[in-house]
């Protein structure tokens, strides 16, 4: 036989199990290697249990990696979705808790579940010993993963395996009740909370009060005009008027803005340079204004003059209802919280608006970040002060 490799792929491409058994039967390796792998990981990305089982009656080990990145049969199987493959090569003794290599790898369950409509063959994993807390790498759990999808009926699954409802990543700054939060989920929240995990709001306001603190201290020595306003727009926003504004937005604000939110917005915002911060009802107010005159149709003919039309990021459009204003300058020109973002862009990310130019962005992928952002630039550049005394915000 003049290439094993290729008379076995052309089996695999052509769905015969019965040529596979035979070119076994003539001493075939079921390890042969393709161009990029091993043949078994192409039967395998089929999904068709009569196209793996000759490879393993061969002698290939059920564990076998078939790739460069580390994958076996079952994670081929899971990628492929295919629920009868999975169950067959658990039954052969398949390893449930495998992790792949490299910059993107996973684990068999953490690949299950960044799968659409993952349930049944993470259901399969689990009963079959899949550890509902290992991680990948790069320290996404499997909890994680199932609120960013929002699906509670996976959440619940994993939390009934016995996964860590409390268990974080970057130092605490990622929960799975805060993933959720992030992108809108709000019955995935609503369910990892009433299983045990803490309130998301309740985590980013600790870490917001930390770097309101050292803002605070640092306007106070250095620009003590931009600090009496800190001071003056200090003051929790009635939680009457925060359920008043999502309620006219129509969906829930994320836990970073809404924990900004328990330290400003009774009596105005953060100032941020020239721009100064909100109170909710001058949010409310200043959204309505632009939401009733998108409404009129009266920014359709208008094209946003500082945004990339395919960047993906911020919808091109020149204002959007998804927009919640929370500074704005002398001239009307705002900073808002993006809860509408374009496909690649993140729900919660912080972009500018111009009246006369549009949106532009993002600034930043979250409320937190802005404002860790605001600390950083602080603390560690020059700045210059106008006529008043008030810093000037610095540029690149």
């Amino acid at each position: 036989m003049d290439d094993p490799a290729a008379a076995v792929l052309d089996a695999v491409a052509r769905g015969d199990s019965a040529a596979l058994i035979r070119l076994f039967a003539q001493n075939v390796d079921p390890a042969v290697s393709g161009e990029f792998h091993l043949v078994a990981y192409d039967a395998a990305d089929t999904g068709q249990i009569d196209l793996v089982r000759p490879f393993l009656d061969a002698g290939l080990p059920v564990d076998a990696e078939v790739s460069s990145s580390g994958w076996t049969p079952l994670m081929c199987a899971v990628g492929a979705r295919s629920l009868p493959l999975v169950e067959f090569l658990i039954s052969a003794g398949a390893d449930v808790n495998r992790t792949g290599r490299g910059a993107e790898a996973a684990t068999v369950l953490t690949l299950a579940l960044e799968l659409a409509e993952s349930q049944a063959i993470v259901s399969a994993l689990l009963r079959a010993g899949a550890d509902p807390n290992l991680s990948r790498p790069d320290g996404w759990t499997p909890l994680m993963l199932a609120a960013l999808e929002g699906d509670v009926e996976v959440i619940q699954a994993l939390v009934a395996a016995g996964a860590d409802v409390l268990a974080s990543k970057d130092d605490g700054k990622v929960t799975a009740a805060g993933v959720a939060d992030r992108e809108g989920h709000s019955d995935a929240v609503r369910v990892l909370r009433e299983l045990g995990a803490a309130d998301p709001v309740d985590l980013c306001a600790a870490r917001l009060t930390r770097l309101v603190s050292e803002i605070s201290a640092w306007l106070a020595e250095h620009a003590r005009p931009d600090h009496a306003s800190l001071v003056k727009a200090r003051g929790a926003a009635d939680p009457a008027a925060v359920a008043e504004l999502q309620a006219a937005i129509g969906e829930p604000l994320p836990a970073d803005f809404l924990a900004y939110l328990r330290l400003f917005g009774g009596h105005g915002g953060l100032p941020y340079y020239e721009y100064e911060g909100m109170s909710v009802e001058q949010m409310l107010s200043r959204w309505r204004s632009l939401k009733e005159l998108h409404d009129q149709g009266i920014f359709d003919d208008l094209e946003p003059r500082e945004l990339d039309p395919i960047e993906g990021y911020v919808r091109y459009v020149w204002w959007h209802p998804g927009w919640i204003p929370f500074a704005e300058d002398s001239g009307g020109n705002l900073f808002c919280i993006d809860l509408a973002p374009d496909d690649i862009g993140r729900r919660g990310q912080v972009i500018q608006w111009e009246i006369h130019g549009g949106p532009f962005g993002p600034q930043a992928q979250s409320f937190q970040d802005h404002l860790r952002g605001h600390h950083d630039v602080l603390v560690s550049r020059r700045h210059t002060h106008d006529e008043e005394g008030r810093l000037e915000r610095p540029w690149p």
